[in-house]
């Protein structure tokens, strides 16, 4: 061959390895580079490892070296899936020694069947399944596997008394729901545990009774089941309950646990004023019975007044020690969110009109008509220990969790306070805010700038608007709250006393009037009392209230909605009359509750008239204000 076609032949070899070398390197690199970044695998060894994880009572992971040296922790780093990562401090561990850290040093939650990810700099080096982890239940690491401890040993070497994972949950022919009289029920488990059940609604143990042969249903009862096996930790509880020859047109909870955590002298149906938490499993079925949730969660009695009723209202708050802190189901519809760590079954309150359905209703009114906070509002039936409980109000709790999920707020920046007392953070700013607004003048537009920044001005008019119409006497329900990113804003919740005092007067609460009230917090009625002296303020207010008389609140609009509530419930009322019609006066019957609900929607006719009647005297308006704001009502 020639010497200038050799030449040419090495030029062209030459540059077609360049070419190779520029796409595979890169490409190269960039796997590497998103392996060491990204990735959860791990790539390279270390003699520091996660050795140990608890839930509660201690939120915590111990690491431990199992080197033959002293490792120094600087570029060490622990994280969960979220990518917020603990950083370890310039210190060294010792060889076959522990380090543990507790939640109050890491920025995230450590959940059950989850994972753990340990970083040597920017390198996966450890990758621990937290396994299922409850109450008292530690998972840790023996001879390279992982293991499970009822004795959590954080700090020190693990307890001999280990145990290989949990016996399977025992599974239903049928998942709970309708049945008929004489149905057998059968349990089952396909790794040879030993089945243990109730029919009582408390929580089975190995001194229940045994599962032999299939359970006969005769009536309205709650099963509950749990195995064991041996080195295998007890199961999971399942409960299921069977509803016999009877159908509801409602969706159904079903609330189990102890007689004695229920009615004994310290059972909460007993000692009804206290707080006291106790723990059972709610399970929740659709109308058509069938299961949709599943879950143990803590319960106690709500309300202030309303649990002086025989029939008392639920507080449900699900929590991490149980191993399930959240549920996203779709429990109200037309709701943008559909996660909830808690929710109320509301008996209704004090229900002084005995229609059931007083809250709701005027609280579905404002529903997608007025930026306001209030709870959504689904009727259910609730059953407890096998017995029925009447129809209930499923409610939204106003907490931290209700702001976070509609707003997007971090609950650790929120403040929250019911009345005067604090719900969760600080009152600083609150006191702060009124403070200020005590002691100038909001009519000064400085002024008006500076309590603007602080407080939602069209929520917070919003709020009075309602409360001044529906003539509510029992103010001092209210709730109000923040961000570290947000403004006050005000929470509506619990109108039972509305439509008592047909003739309040609707200058209350901008007009130093006399308050024809049970109770109320002063300091929210200071404030829209000063800012209404402000022009802008009155122009909204009368706006906005100009608009909802002649939309919202116009008696053909909110009588539909009542008629629309209580023909969704009035199937049921036949039940629930029969279970706790003796026990209120104006409502042992039918025909009884029939007339409240036209007697409420005669009351909201007449406070509609007496309000458009006195309207200029009470707003203390003259012929042009009233002209520009309500000439056309």
């Amino acid at each position: 061959m020639k010497e200038g076609k050799i030449e040419y032949l090495a030029i062209i070899i030459l540059f077609l390895i360049v070419i190779c070398i520029t796409l595979i390197i890169p490409s190269f690199n960039n796997d590497l580079s998103k392996k060491k970044v990204n990735s959860k695998d791990v790539l390279i060894k270390s003699d520091i490892i996660i050795n140990e994880v608890s839930l509660y009572p201690n939120e915590a992971i111990e690491i431990k070296n199992i080197g033959n040296n002293d490792i120094n922790l600087l570029g060490y780093s622990i994280c969960d899936k979220s990518n917020k990562k603990y950083f370890f401090k310039d210190e060294n561990i010792k060889k076959n020694s522990y380090l543990v850290i507790d939640n109050s040093l890491f920025d995230f939650k450590i959940n059950s069947n989850d994972k753990l990810y340990l970083y040597k700099n920017d390198v996966v080096v450890d990758i621990f399944n937290t396994g299922r982890l409850v109450e008292n239940i530690s998972t840790g690491i023996d001879n390279g596997k992982k293991v499970y401890y009822k004795d959590i040993t954080l700090g020190k070497d693990n307890s001999n008394n280990l145990y290989l994972g949990y016996s399977l949950v025992p599974s239903f022919n049928i998942d709970g729901g309708y049945v008929s009289k004489g149905e057998k029920i059968s349990l089952e488990t396909s790794d040879d545990s030993i089945i243990y059940y109730t029919t009582d609604g408390s929580f089975p143990t190995k001194k229940s009774n045994k599962y032999t042969d299939p359970i006969v249903i005769n009536q309205d009862t709650v099963i509950k089941a749990i195995s064991y096996k041996d080195d295998f930790i007890e199961s999971e509880v399942i409960s299921r309950t069977f509803i016999v020859n009877r159908r509801h047109t409602l969706a159904y909870f079903s609330i189990s646990t102890s007689k004695q955590d229920l009615f004994s002298k310290t059972g909460i149906f007993t000692d009804y004023l206290s707080n006291d938490e106790k723990k059972a499993n709610i399970e929740f079925y659709e109308n058509d019975g069938t299961l949709a949730l599943s879950f143990i969660a803590d319960i106690k009695i709500a309300g202030s007044n309303s649990r002086l009723n025989p029939q008392k209202s639920i507080s449900v708050s699900l929590k991490r020690k149980y191993g399930i802190s959240s549920f996203t189901y779709p429990l109200f519809e037309d709701m943008k969110y559909n996660t909830f760590s808690s929710f109320l079954l509301r008996n209704a309150g004090e229900d002084p009109k005995g229609v059931r359905i007083m809250d709701a209703a005027l609280t579905r009114v404002l529903k997608g008509k007025m930026d306001i906070d209030m709870q959504e509002y689904r009727p259910v039936v609730v059953y407890i220990n096998g017995s029925y409980y009447g129809i209930y109000s499923l409610r939204e709790k106003l907490n931290d969790d209700y702001i976070e999920s509609k707003f997007g707020y971090d609950k650790d920046d929120i403040d929250i306070f019911k009345m005067n007392n604090i719900v969760r953070g600080s009152k600083d700013d609150y006191n702060k805010l009124i403070t200020y607004a005590s002691m100038h003048d909001s009519s000064s537009s400085f002024v008006y700038d500076e309590l603007k920044k602080k407080i939602d001005i069209k929520e917070f008019i919003n709020y009075w608007i309602v409360q001044s119409f529906y003539g509510n006497i029992d103010l001092v329900n209210i709730r109000y709250w923040k961000s570290k990113d947000s403004k006050w804003r005000w929470m509506l919740f619990d109108l039972d006393r509305a439509f008592e005092n047909l003739d309040i007067d609707i200058g209350y609460p901008i007009k130093s009037v006399p308050i024809p009230l049970y109770s109320y917090v002063p300091s929210s009625i200071m404030l829209i009392r000063n800012l209404y002296h402000n022009e802008e303020v009155k122009d909204i207010y009368l706006k906005t209230l100009s608009y909802h008389l002649k939309n919202t609140f116009k008696p053909s609009n909110m009588n539909r909605i009542i008629n629309e509530l209580s023909l969704e419930i009035e199937d049921e009322m036949n039940y629930h009359i029969k279970r706790w019609g003796k026990s209120y006066k104006n409502l042992d019957s039918m025909d009884k509750w029939k007339n409240n609900i036209l007697k409420l929607k005669h009351d909201i006719e007449v406070r509609y008239q007496n309000v458009i009647t006195n309207l200029q005297k009470n707003l203390d308006l003259n012929d042009k204000e009233y002209q520009v704001y309500f000439s056309d009502l």
